[in-house]
């Protein structure tokens, strides 16, 4: 099954849906780090709908969805382009499988809107439900007034999400009730062993569906050794001389992908972090 995401509408209810399936390119978001499962898990769920939500987006750039807390989930971040590529982060500490509504009790979520031209949106999400769905659902409902159902599953290897939203003009919410209705119908194993078309077909092959889009969606860090180089400006000047005086050299990794990136002292000197044995911003 490929990695793949779905754009449907509803014509007759005015209703739009996407569906995306995340299972084959998970190694470098989930398996490389060694998360606990729970929070693997609510990262594979995280990445689903940032893709599905990146659907909204009229122009090219990218969507944000991070959650902060203070509690053992000290961040939660992933990151979608326009393009459906996809990057991801967890970072805990003394993490105790706490309930979801436990673990984020005082946190905040947020969705960064950020097109690659313009300025960029910031909405507040409030964390009132017992799940991430819960909590994006709430936000559509009272920031945006549209009715909205996520349906997510998730496994160690992969990922499936649903959305169902109804737009502007949406016929009645009879109508919205029986769309989400039929979609409750979905099992996990259908989720996972059937493609998007069939699992469309399998709930909606009696309503009138138009399929707008098959689009491929794929990891994809865009990290680099200029973006790396350029990190180095975070560090005090009298920290990069002394890890070069002593090594000759400073090693980065990207938190996202695992990459290793080495400079040397005429690597930084050459991008222009360094003047002589000092550093300079």
């Amino acid at each position: 099954m490929a990695d793949q995401l779905t754009r449907l509408i509803f014509d007759d209810f005015n209703i739009r849906g996407v569906a995306v399936r995340i299972v084959n390119d998970t190694d470098q978001l989930i398996s490389s780090h060694n998360y606990p499962a729970p929070l693997a898990k609510l990262l594979l769920e995280a990445a689903a709908i940032n893709a599905m939500l990146t659907t909204t987006l009229k122009f090219e750039g990218k969507i944000s969805l991070q959650l902060q807390t203070s509690n053992s989930l000290k961040l939660l971040l992933v990151q979608t382009t326009h393009e459906l590529e996809y990057r991801g982060i967890i970072r805990h500490e003394d993490y105790a499988n706490e309930a979801f509504a436990e673990l984020t009790q005082g946190g905040q979520m947020v969705i960064t809107i950020e097109p690659d031209k313009g300025e960029r949106y910031q909405g507040i999400i409030a964390l009132e439900g017992d799940t991430l769905t819960a909590c994006i659902e709430g936000y559509f409902a009272q920031s945006e007034q549209l009715k909205t159902r996520l349906l997510v599953y998730s496994r160690p290897t992969g990922v499936f999400g649903l959305l169902l939203q109804a737009l502007p003009d949406l016929s009645s919410d009879a109508d919205f009730e029986h769309v989400d209705t039929l979609a409750q119908t979905l099992t996990e194993e259908e989720a996972f062993e059937l493609e998007n078309h069939d699992i469309l077909h399998r709930l909606y092959h009696e309503e009138r569906v138009r399929s707008l889009a098959d689009e491929s969606i794929s990891f994809n860090c865009a990290c680099s050794r200029d973006k790396m180089l350029s990190s180095l400006q975070l560090l005090d000047d009298a920290e990069i001389s002394e890890i070069l005086e002593a090594s000759g050299h400073i090693e980065i990794q990207c938190e996202f992908c695992l990459t290793q990136y080495k400079f040397s002292t005429i690597d930084i000197k050459s991008f222009g972090a360094v003047e002589g044995n000092d550093t300079r911003h």
